[in-house]
Parts: C-alpha cells; structure tokens; sequence
C-alpha cells in the first residue's frame, strides 16, 4: 500500500508537469516507479497513462502544431521505437537512463546559459532527434529530451512550443504501446496499476491545463529547459545508485 501511495503521489506531480508544458511525464515517473516495481511494469505503466494523457491534451494542440517538424521526428522515430523495445527487454535500462539523463542535463544547461546554438536551423539534427528519442521512447519511455531541446529552441511562443510538444508526444506514445502490444510487454498488472494510477493523472493534467495560461512565454521557454534537467536528475541518480550497488 506504501508503495501504491507513493506512486499516486509521483504520478500527480508527473502528469502537473505534463499539463503545464506538455512533456515530462515520464522522466519523473519511470526512474520512481522503477524502484517500486521492475523496470519493464514501470515503463508500461508509463507508456500506457501517457497514451491517455496525449488523447486528453491533442485537442488543445492540434491548431498550434508544426506538422511539419512532427511529421520529421515522428517518421525517423518510428522504426526506433521498434528497435528500443526490443533492447528494453535486453539491454541495461540503468545505463540508458544515465546517458539520455546526462545528454539532456548537457543540452538543456547550455541553452539556460545564454549560448547562441541555433541547433534547430541544423537540418541534421532534427531526424537524429528523432532516431534517438525514438530509441529511448521504446527502451526506458524517456523519448522527449532530445526533440523537447530543439524544439525550445525554434520557438518563442510558449503556445507553438507546447502544441507541437503534446502533438508529437501523442503520436509517439500511440506508436509505442502498439510496439509494446505487438511484443507482449503490456501485462494485466501493468494495466491495473495504470487503471488505478489514473485518476490521479488526469486530475494533474487538468490542473497543468489550467495553470497554463498564466505563465508568460519568456518564463515558459525556461521554465522548459529548467523541467529537462530536474527531470533528467532523478533518471540519472537512481539509476547511478543501481549500478553501483550492484558491484
């Protein structure tokens, strides 16, 4: 039951940070529900209350959406979703939540410091982005940081940044639970947890909603890059502990 409570309380804090800027979620909430449960349910659970949480938010996003930029991370991260389930099941989930924690730390810290990096006029950034979230979207649900990162940094309106963001990741999450489907990896008690977990979610993502609209958009594009890296740092540190004490 400590457990249980534990997870809702996660879970609430997660799906505010999803409301309020569209992303995040997951980067709470797996390295969390990892320790209290094995890594693969934690994703699953993840995977399958963000699938929710994307049908919820889409119809505020849709208008403001680049279907352009979507369309571009969305077709080079398809075929690594696919690729990235497969490793969850094979591969140390500790060590690729380190490298896509730390890379996003790295990124993010350079933009806050002020560092003219106009990363997204790059066109090659944009489908390796799109390959490596799609990756570690399939692998450990932490898919966001490296698409999350360009994107604040094309746009200054706080309304096109998070549009693009919550289409995007409703897409990617919809490709991903057919991926964990197609492989099995979505069991009952994955489900039930999620069932039980959900209330909590949407409750959050409603008052992230609402909040919203009172944050300038200066603020916001900080606020963004901010959220990458207290996200990131839990990712980062429970999974440290967990290869260090297993040695």
């Amino acid at each position: 039951m400590a457990f249980w409570v534990l997870a809702a309380a996660v879970t609430f804090g997660a799906a505010l940070l999803r409301g309020l800027t569209g992303f995040g979620s997951p980067l709470i909430m797996v390295p969390v529900l990892a320790l209290l449960y094995s890594p693969v349910e934690a994703v699953s659970v993840s995977v399958l209350l963000e699938t929710v949480a994307g049908v919820y938010l889409f119809p505020q996003g849709r208008r403001a959406t680049d279907w352009r930029l979507v369309g571009v991370l969305t077709a080079t991260g398809a075929p690594a979703i696919v690729v990235g389930t497969y490793a969850l099941t094979t591969l140390e989930p500790a060590l690729l939540k380190v490298f896509i924690g730390s890379t996003s730390i790295a990124w993010a810290l350079l933009l806050l410091g002020g560092r003219s990096m106009p990363v997204h006029r790059w066109r090659w950034t944009w489908p390796v982005a799109g390959v490596v979230g799609g990756f570690f979207q399939g692998s450990v649900s932490m898919g966001g940081p490296p698409a999350i990162i360009l994107l604040a940094s094309r746009f200054s309106d706080k309304v096109q940044l998070r549009s693009t963001m919550i289409t995007l990741f409703t897409v990617l999450f919809l490709l991903t639970i057919a991926a964990f489907a197609a492989r099995g990896l979505l069991s009952i008690g994955s489900a039930t947890l999620a069932l039980s977990l959900l209330p909590f979610h949407l409750g959050a993502l409603w008052v992230g909603t609402r909040l919203f609209d009172r944050v300038p958009s200066g603020f916001f594009r900080k606020l963004t890059l901010v959220a990458v890296v207290l996200a990131s740092m839990p990712a980062v540190v429970v999974s440290v502990v967990e290869l260090a004490t297993r040695r």
